[in-house]
């Protein structure tokens, strides 16, 4: 069987990712597709618009058989750690194949970029600048320069490119036997801030919210009835993270940060995300390595568990159930769906789901949705016939 796996976190579904999803059935015709997602808050520690519940149940309708899930433990990472979990987590359940959406669809010139990563000057910055921001960017371009040309290093930068380079060297890495399909993004880039069309990124969907916008024609419509009310969440996280901090007592949170410490003790004016996010970026920070650090502290994570293989199934139609009954009984073991069946997995993937309730907790807080906390316990598996 040819088995293809997507990363698809969906924040929120929209128009292009239906497009993607439809490209990939035509051509690369998978006799079945598994997506892993995300789930409350996305890689880069935003609050999700959907909810992963319903999140599941929206890629079930638009083509996916097997939805897993990629625990905040795996996903709240940057570019490399977060694009390792996902493909050793797909590869774990049996896939054959790979499909992702990126800016350029050469794939000797994405291997050339694996090999990039590999020459010690560049993986050496790259690992102690796993966020890096604008003050380093001008060193990181006189390495890239040592090895690629300047219209090459503007493609490497590239959202998607980054994360399709990143699946491309844990394929590698980990000598998987994985076939890699580039599909072709059309009409938009990943950090496009603007909708000029019914395909618009998702950072320009989430701007269009911020501002109130219109967005209904970027969105299938049943993701669009799903979306949460993120204006009203993002109040009640800031108030959080104000709480959380004016406490103080955060020195053994993952990857703390003294500088964004003291300025939210001591300059606790901001009203919004957006607001913070303006104060503390500047040469130092990225709003990812800040949207990620106030996670960490709202969350009080003061270590990451290691990786583990974990193939929590959200979702499920008939055809992927079969899939899972052909599978060998190592992988089998692996397999589980709702938090009753837990406690028969090693205790890393125990601690993996603990924070995993954890966040659904704090996410069910932010969209009054007392559901989703029960739903973490039942997790009923949702068949439905393939389309």
């Amino acid at each position: 069987m040819k088995i293809l796996g997507i990363v698809m976190e969906a924040n929120p579904f929209h128009n292009g990712h239906k497009l993607f999803i439809d490209t990939c059935k035509k051509e690369i015709n998978p006799d079945l597709i598994v997506a892993i997602t995300s789930t409350s808050f996305t890689m880069r520690g935003e609050i999700s618009l959907l909810n992963k519940f319903d999140k599941t149940k929206i890629l079930l309708n638009n083509g996916v058989d097997i939805v897993l899930e990629l625990p905040i433990a795996q996903s709240l990472h940057s570019a490399n750690n977060f694009s390792k979990h996902s493909i050793l987590n797909l590869s774990a359940i049996g896939i054959t194949d790979i499909a992702f959406g990126c800016e350029s669809t050469d794939l000797n010139l994405l291997n050339k970029f694996v090999d990039l990563l590999n020459q010690d000057d560049v993986n050496n910055f790259i690992g102690v600048n796993k966020d890096y921001s604008i003050s380093t960017k001008n060193s990181y371009k006189e390495i890239l320069k040592k090895y690629i040309s300047d219209e090459e290093i503007n493609i490497f930068n590239k959202a998607n490119v980054t994360l399709g380079v990143q699946y491309l060297k844990t394929i590698k890495d980990f000598k998987l036997n994985i076939i890699p399909h580039i599909i072709k993004r059309v009409n938009s880039n990943y950090h496009d801030k603007f909708i000029s069309s019914n395909i618009a990124s998702a950072t320009a969907i989430r701007q269009a919210i911020i501002n109130d916008i219109k967005i209904n024609n970027t969105l299938p419509l049943e993701s669009y009835n799903d979306l949460i009310d993120y204006k009203e969440a993002s109040k009640k996280y800031i108030d959080i993270i104000k709480y959380k901090y004016l406490l103080n007592n955060n020195d053994n949170i993952f990857l703390n940060d003294e500088g964004i410490n003291n300025y939210i003790v001591n300059n606790g004016v901001f009203d919004s995300i957006e607001s913070l996010q303006d104060s503390l970026k500047n040469k130092r920070y990225t709003i990812n390595r800040i949207n990620r650090q106030l996670l960490y502290t709202v969350l009080d994570i003061k270590s990451l568990p290691k990786y583990s293989p974990y193939l929590r199934i959200l979702g499920i139609n008939n055809l992927g159930l079969k899939y899972l009954n052909s599978l060998n009984k190592e992988q089998k073991a692996l397999i589980f769906s709702g938090t009753k069946e837990i406690k028969k997995q090693n205790s890393t993937i125990q601690e993996i789901n603990e924070l995993e309730i954890k966040s659904t907790k704090l996410y069910s807080i932010l969209t009054n949705n007392k559901n989703l906390v029960l739903n973490e316990a039942k997790l009923p598996i949702i068949l439905v016939e393939r389309k």
